[in-house]
């Protein structure tokens, strides 16, 4: 929930420190925990520039300098929060969405040549049936393929940590979790 103003000079003094010590170490981030760049709007209060958080950040870094210091920029991609939904039609969203992260980063000012790592993804950022499914296992899979082919450099799968699984009564116990293709 910080300014992507502030954490853009601490990420140049980080970078200055790092430096000194390797000019060439390799520095990236911010590892957003969503693709989606606009959603993170702890920061817009009373702020009238209407640019996404990594836009912003990336033209500080820019501004001061720094824009080499940005040698990759990582995210976590878990696309559905409600996992309770039918996953066939949730599934048919995945190559878009995959697309638009990437068309986003983009045009948040992120170049070409800086690398996209997409380093954690899965079905829901919660512990569901259909993170351990068919459903699952199909996202796991279209994510490692559609990500390279759109322009992504990176996959990493984050694993799944042993809990129980999130089983609330809008999904009816276990939520619908057929698989129909």
């Amino acid at each position: 929930f910080v300014s992507p103003l502030d954490f853009a000079a601490l990420y140049a003094q980080v970078a200055d420190s790092l430096r000194a010590v390797d000019s060439n170490i390799v520095l990236g981030g911010p590892s957003l925990q969503d693709a989606r760049t606009k959603v993170m709007m702890a920061w817009k209060e009373g702020d009238s520039d209407e640019r996404s958080w990594l836009a912003r950040f990336v033209a500080a870094l820019t501004m001061h300098g720094h824009a080499r210091d940005l040698g990759f920029v990582s995210f976590e991609f878990y696309p559905f929060d409600d996992a309770c939904s039918g996953s066939a039609p949730q599934l048919a969203q995945v190559a878009r969405k995959i697309r638009t992260a990437v068309a986003q980063f983009r045009s948040d000012g992120v170049p070409e040549d800086v690398p996209l790592l997409m380093t954690e993804y899965g079905y829901s950022p919660f512990s569901t049936a259909s993170e351990m499914n068919r459903a699952g296992a199909l996202l796991n899979t279209m994510a490692v393929a559609e990500f390279p082919a759109d322009g992504g450099s990176q996959a990493f799968f984050y694993g799944t940590e042993p809990s129980s699984l999130d089983r609330g009564a809008a999904c009816d116990g276990w939520g619908d979790n057929t698989l129909f293709v």
